[in-house]
């Protein structure tokens, strides 16, 4: 840290509910804490605001000096006990802290469920309020439920959020343009990615095997693995899917009816997907929609051939024929995407180098860790004594 330059004190806050004892569970951990690690190197105090208990509270103890968790649970508690508990919890974080939160500089969201309580905190004690979101939560609630009070949740947390905040980041262009069209926020606005550690995720191509796909991410319906594992009935080609949720027993059974060689691995901890990821020929991402999925840059980082879906933030990651090959996300075209991306080793390599380049050039960790840094400086005004 350097002499004489008083470091900048962060507060991030965790997403409703979730804890970085989640986060370890679902092998996530180090991912999730590398963008900190990375900050707390610059002359910034990090203080990381989570729901969780003693688990987070043993995770701290292995963290850099000048990062830090703060669980909201002192005792033994892991969880936050469902939703109801989690909203009593957010109440109750901004004053659990409120002894760090006074000394803070800026408050930061992870997400925007939940972000109710940053929004308390720069209304008790004062800082910058920067609204971070990876995906637009009201436009998620639309698209998955006709709940009205839970469109209205998301849609007035939003307002109120993006009207008293001092800054906004969003990962993509087009959440940015909802937020702008719908709320006309007048503070400083930034379309920040999500990163990778290209160090980590690297190419391995003496570990991959012809034949083989990979997919990786949740076994839900909108990542439209039905029609995945459809469009390989009768091709001589073998899918990994690593995750898991609610459709594995329907797609084991679709799987077995249609005579399709599919491995189901589980979650598996993300220092491991890079070797995972290099042992196949291609990876595919189906989706019906995305917000900007960290497994896809995580993939064009370790040089892969990508098929991916023509919707929303996959074709503005993806450009067919260029980094990836893009297509429909009906198994007929799925099928058709497959099969040039498996048949043509010239065209596999071309694509997977140009991905690789692209997520050293766009989506890295220092890349990405030194934007938020300019951003940050921007929001906290020119009297800002923060070197970065």
């Amino acid at each position: 840290m350097n002499k004489g330059v008083k470091p900048l004190r962060i507060a991030v806050v965790f997403t409703l509910g979730i804890s970085a004892g989640q986060w370890q569970k679902a092998g996530i951990l180090k991912r999730e804490m590398a963008i900190y690690k990375r900050l707390s190197r610059r002359d910034a105090r990090i203080h990381l605001l989570s729901y969780g208990g003693a688990n987070d509270q043993r995770i701290s103890r292995n963290l850099p000096k000048n990062l830090s968790i703060h669980p909201l649970n002192d005792g033994p508690i892991e969880e936050t006990g469902g939703p109801i508990c989690a909203i009593k919890g957010s109440v109750v974080l901004p004053l659990k802290h409120r002894e760090i939160l006074k000394k803070c500089d800026l408050i930061k969201t992870n997400q925007m469920m939940g972000a109710w309580s940053a929004i308390a905190m720069k209304a008790l004690y004062g800082g910058k309020l920067l609204m971070r979101s990876g995906y637009t939560w009201s436009r998620i609630v639309e698209r998955e439920t006709e709940n009205p009070i839970k469109r209205a949740l998301a849609s007035v947390t939003e307002r109120v959020a993006y009207g008293y905040a001092d800054g906004i980041i969003t990962t993509i262009e087009d959440d940015m343009d909802y937020i702008l069209n719908r709320y006309s926020p007048r503070c400083p606005t930034a379309v920040i990615p999500n990163y990778v550690d290209c160090d980590v995720f690297r190419p391995m191509k003496d570990k991959r095997k012809r034949g083989t796909i990979c997919f990786v991410g949740r076994l839900d319906p909108i990542k439209n693995l039905d029609a995945l594992i459809r469009s390989l009935a009768g091709l001589p080609y073998s899918l990994t899917i690593i995750g898991d949720g609610i459709e594995e027993d329907h797609l084991r059974k679709l799987a077995t009816s249609l005579e399709v060689d599919v491995r189901f691995l589980g979650t598996v901890p993300n220092e491991k997907l890079p070797e995972l990821i290099n042992q196949h020929q291609a990876f595919v991402i189906p989706s019906k929609y995305e917000g900007m999925p960290k497994v896809l840059l995580e993939s064009m980082a370790c040089g892969m051939p990508i098929l991916g879906s023509d919707v929303n933030n996959i074709n503005k990651i993806i450009k067919d024929g260029g980094n990836g090959i893009i297509s429909r996300t009906d198994p007929s075209s799925l099928r058709e995407g497959i099969l040039k991306l498996m048949e043509n080793n010239d065209l596999g390599d071309r694509l997977g180098e140009a991905a690789r380049r692209d997520a050293l050039e766009k989506y890295s960790l220092d890349s990405v860790a030194e934007r938020e840094v300019e951003f940050y400086k921007l929001v906290l005004g020119r009297d800002c004594s923060w070197t970065g």
